[in-house]
């Protein structure tokens, strides 16, 4: 009898460990591991509910070597809170000519309704360099039909729920096409003035924000 029972008890402490082997393990729930991806997109974010609810904007721009030139109007469309197009019309401010530009703007979602980002754009128009002929002896003067320029910058803006939109933008601007330039003045040793050719810029813009 004690021989049967510990053979009992050993045949249970052998197959222990044998049957917890081949139990298959526990499925994992995969919505478990990890922050959820929804927190990362700007679009279930609250403060992002202005780019959302209203991607579409009408503005007026004033600027200095901007995009624009000196003063605009542009449409902008906001097809995510972390992106934007923008593509209008000004007054360029060497000629006082037709200016068209465009550019895009990547966009951190800072507060409510306010972002930070980064931005760039091309822009076509008439250019002229402003010369100055002290003692009547002109220098050389460049001129470009069409300059075709190139933005860079980093930019502040706000849009409100009601559909107030702000932006405040800087950086820089440079001519792509410099050999396309007519010269007057000039000799085979002449070149552009980087400084008239690499400007910085600024622009503000203020606008209506709207859904489709």
């Amino acid at each position: 009898m004690k021989r049967s029972l510990l053979g009992v008890l050993f045949a249970l402490l052998g197959s222990g460990p044998a049957a917890r082997a081949t139990e298959p393990p526990p499925a994992i729930d995969h919505r478990e591991v990890g922050p959820d991806a929804e927190l990362f997109d700007d679009r279930h974010r609250p403060e992002a509910r202005a780019w959302v609810e209203r991607p579409f904007a009408l503005e007026a721009q004033l600027g200095l070597g901007a995009p624009l030139g000196l003063a605009g109007v542009a449409f902008d469309w906001s097809p995510s809170p972390g992106f934007s197009w923008n593509a209008g019309a000004g007054v360029g401010g060497s000629t006082r000519t037709l200016q068209l530009g465009t550019s895009v703007r990547l966009r951190l979602i800072a507060a409510t309704g306010f972002g930070l980002g980064a931005e760039g754009g091309l822009s076509v128009g008439r250019y002229e360099e402003r010369t100055d002929c002290p003692s009547g002896r002109c220098p050389p003067a460049y001129s470009w039909d069409p300059a075709v320029w190139g933005h860079i910058g980093l930019m502040l803006e706000h849009r409100s729920e009601s559909g107030l939109a702000l932006r405040w933008s800087f950086g820089a601007a440079g001519i792509f096409n410099l050999t396309s330039a007519e010269c007057v003045r000039c000799d085979s040793t002449d070149e552009p003035n980087m400084w008239h050719t690499t400007v910085p810029y600024t622009l503000l813009a203020a606008g209506w924000a709207f859904s489709p």
